[in-house]
């Protein structure tokens, strides 16, 4: 018998949301459970940060970039596949958050032994 505490859940562009009554498609990732699945996290250094973006995300998205030369930390862009786009999602640094990726620059400031 079904649990009824469980829950379906898929994988959205900004985490995992629950699904309601979609269907089912090969190309989603899907995951059963009472609460959403954890977020992805990387360790630079000692600090953990919400992982980067691993697939480009749908045009006209906005996502923040970690920038170490600006005072604020990070950068503000809108997806639309241009080279900057993909240059900074091959190396893995975008985030969905502005938060996450003021987090990564200052984990990437740390670790070359710099301070905010």
């Amino acid at each position: 018998a079904a649990d009824p505490t469980q829950k379906v859940w898929y994988k959205a562009l900004t985490g995992w949301e629950k699904a309601r009554n979609l269907p089912w498609r090969e190309d989603t990732e899907y995951y059963i459970g009472d609460q959403a699945p954890p977020k992805r996290k990387i360790m630079l250094g000692d600090v953990e940060i919400d992982a980067p973006i691993l697939n480009e995300p749908q045009i006209n998205t906005d996502y923040f970039v970690p920038m170490l030369t600006r005072e604020d930390l990070h950068l503000s862009c809108t997806w639309d596949g241009d080279s900057h786009d993909l240059s900074w999602l091959k190396r893995g640094f975008i985030h969905l958050t502005e938060e996450a990726a003021i987090l990564h620059a200052t984990a990437l400031i740390k670790i070359s032994g710099g301070s905010v």
